[in-house]
C-alpha cells in the first residue's frame, strides 16, 4: 500500500514528498517494535508519529475532496 501511495501520490506532486517519507518512516518504526525483541517505542516518538499521521490524514482527507468534486454528475 505504501509503496502505491509513493507512486501515485507522491511522485506526482498531490501528496508532498514529507508524507511520504512519514508513511515509510511509520512503518520502519511499527515493523522494529513488533518483530525486534528488545526494540520499545518512547512517548516522543509516539508523540512524533502521531502528528505526522494526523497531518498525513488532513491531506489524504483534501485529495479525496478534491477528487470526489472532480467526478462527473451522473
Amino acid at each position: 500500500m505504501i509503496p502505491a501511495i509513493g507512486s501515485e501520490y507522491v511522485r506526482t506532486g498531490e501528496l508532498a514528498r514529507e508524507h511520504g517519507r512519514a508513511l515509510n518512516l511509520i512503518e520502519e518504526l511499527r515493523e522494529e517494535v513488533d518483530y525486534t525483541i528488545c526494540r520499545s517505542i518512547m512517548r516522543e516518538e509516539v508523540v512524533s508519529v502521531i502528528a505526522r499521521a494526523t497531518d498525513f490524514v488532513v491531506c489524504a482527507e483534501r485529495i479525496c475532496a478534491e477528487n470526489h468534486t472532480d467526478e462527473p454528475s451522473s
